[in-house]
């Protein structure tokens, strides 16, 4: 999920808080033939951002607004740990995923922003590895990503 470039991302001007990932563009990648490895890569993202406890325990302690919600905190461990080992989200897990809310948006857009941040994040260490690689800035390099230097 991470590894594509939001077109809209050109579009925001704020540089603390690039748009690499939105509800739309989520939604939208949803719908593409890949869909469950987009959902398994987001659910692990969201999964890794938990605490120890948090994760061993596949519930919410800690109110930090990150990792799942108290709601979600089971099937959501769930599938995220069964794609890390087996490398696909079971198809009724896929469905509770991607069903359409109240508001239209699939269940996993709930994680949109921390989505985003996990996707600026890796879009920064990209592109300071590569400056360093090629010995330049990196800024340019985040431009051309979409992700703009603080």
């Amino acid at each position: 999920m991470i590894d594509y470039v939001n077109k809209n991302a050109m579009k925001n001007k704020n540089p603390k808080h690039p748009a690499l990932v939105t509800r739309e563009w989520l939604r939208d990648r949803l719908l593409q033939p890949d869909s469950n490895t987009v959902l398994g890569r987001a659910l692990v993202a969201i999964l890794n951002r938990q605490e120890d406890d948090e994760q061993s325990e596949a519930t919410t302690i800690y109110r930090n607004e990150r990792g799942f919600t108290a709601f979600d905190a089971k099937i959501g461990t769930l599938a995220a740990t069964f794609f890390r080992d087996k490398g696909v989200v079971p198809p009724n897990l896929v469905k509770a995923w991607t069903k359409p809310m109240k508001n239209g948006f699939p269940r996993i857009c709930r994680y949109v922003n921390q989505l985003n941040e996990v996707a600026v994040e890796t879009a920064r260490s990209r592109a300071e590895k590569d400056a360093k690689r090629f010995g330049q800035r990196p800024w340019p390099l985040l431009f051309e990503r979409g992700v703009y230097a603080q």
